[in-house]
């Protein structure tokens, strides 16, 4: 992106670092200074004033040091064997990288490399994807000969951050006294100057802060889209605090406004699905009340000369009683499906001596709603 070439432009008019022979005790003088996994690349820690780092080489404005405290290591898992917290290098020239407590999926320097059968402790387990692999690795104590680094800029030697200063001459008898004239003078310690980050730290911090959220922007986008929370990572872009004209401002804009636009798609969308939602419902009670209207409607007309086929049977539901006489007239002898159901209340025909045959039956018609059958009059009947 953009800001990345701006970052390197700023990166290449950094000072080198003094040639002053190696090791030393640095102590840093800014707040919040990254520990970094390479020169410009991504940071793996944060340490401020009077923190202390063994520096150990330098070149072009950096300084390499000694893992401080709170940094750890990885090596991928499938070439150690672990015994307990112990790790065994089991391959040949196996790579250690950098890991990151600010950005825990990143791991892409490589620090140093072992063979077997080199120990490791083991402090924890962790996957990261790596050219689009998820890969297991061991985060590890840092071995020998595992670096980070920090910007020649915020680390000093102890001795540079005391001066001296003349004191006042003493006049009068205390001086005369002494028989020389002028006091003595002696160190003063001073703190230590505040160190305004330079534009390039300035930079990176804003470029930090930003792949920082944009790397919880990815993970909820990996979600189904019902299940993303965009609303919590707008909040976070809206709170970084960029310093005055960093040229990363455009590209924080238009992400915001990206979002703010997604955000409001999906309301817009479910608003939609709800009226939709709504809408179905109408519309099936509408298909069910007219369908009971049809219903009704049907129960009081009769149709003449209606024909029906099927097997007369006997009719458990009309068998007598208050219901009267009637048989059904179903689809096939082993099928309880019913085609309607049949009667004779004028004596022309007697259904009864035709029971189990399959017959054509023709009379007047009339819809029951109570049962959802045609009732058939029998005028005339055919065994078939």
């Amino acid at each position: 992106m953009s800001s990345r070439a701006l970052l390197l432009v700023w990166a290449s008019v950094l000072v080198p670092a003094s040639a002053a022979e190696f090791p030393y005790e640095g102590v840093v003088t800014g707040t919040d200074v990254y520990v970094r996994s390479a020169p410009d690349n991504y940071p793996c820690l944060k340490l401020s004033h009077p923190a202390r780092v063994k520096v150990v080489g330098g070149a072009f404005g950096w300084l390499k040091i000694l893992p401080p405290p709170g940094c750890y290591s990885l090596v991928a898992k499938s070439y150690v064997r672990a015994e307990g917290k112990t790790g065994i290098i089991t391959g040949t020239r196996v790579n250690v990288r950098a890991g990151s407590a600010l950005f825990p999926q990143r791991a892409e320097v490589v620090q140093t490399q072992l063979d077997r059968p080199a120990k490791v402790t083991i402090l924890g387990e962790q996957v990261i994807t790596l050219a689009g692999k998820p890969t297991a690795f061991y985060k590890i104590v840092p071995p020998p000969g595992a670096a980070l680094w920090v910007s020649a800029k915020y680390v000093r030697r102890p001795e540079e951050l005391v001066t001296t200063r003349p004191a006042t001459p003493a006049t009068g008898p205390t001086a005369a006294a002494a028989g020389h004239g002028v006091a003595r003078t002696r160190p003063v310690a001073t703190a230590p100057a505040v160190v305004s980050p330079s534009p390039a730290e300035q930079l990176r911090k804003d470029l930090a802060a930003l792949e920082a959220v944009e790397a919880l922007l990815k993970q909820e986008l990996a979600k189904p889209a019902d299940e993303r929370d965009l609303t919590t990572v707008l909040a976070r872009y809206k709170a970084i605090k960029l310093s005055p004209n960093s040229p990363l401002a455009p590209a924080l804009k238009a992400q915001i406004e990206s979002i703010e636009a997604h955000i409001r798609l999906k309301k817009d969308y479910q608003a939609a699905a709800e009226t939709m939602a709504a809408l179905t419902a109408k519309m099936e009670k509408l298909k069910l009340a007219t369908q009971t209207a049809q219903m009704k409607l049907s129960a009081g007309q009769i149709s003449k000369g209606y024909t029906a086929e099927g097997i007369l049977a006997p009719s458990v539901l009309y068998d007598g009683g208050p219901f009267g006489k009637r048989y059904a007239l179903k689809k096939s002898a082993d099928s309880p499906a019913l085609v309607a159901y049949v009667q004779c209340t004028t004596g022309l025909v007697d259904l009864a001596k035709h029971l189990g045959a399959r017959v054509r039956v023709t009379g007047s018609a009339r819809f029951d709603p109570t049962v959802g059958k045609q009732v058939v009059e029998v005028e005339e009947l055919e065994v078939l």
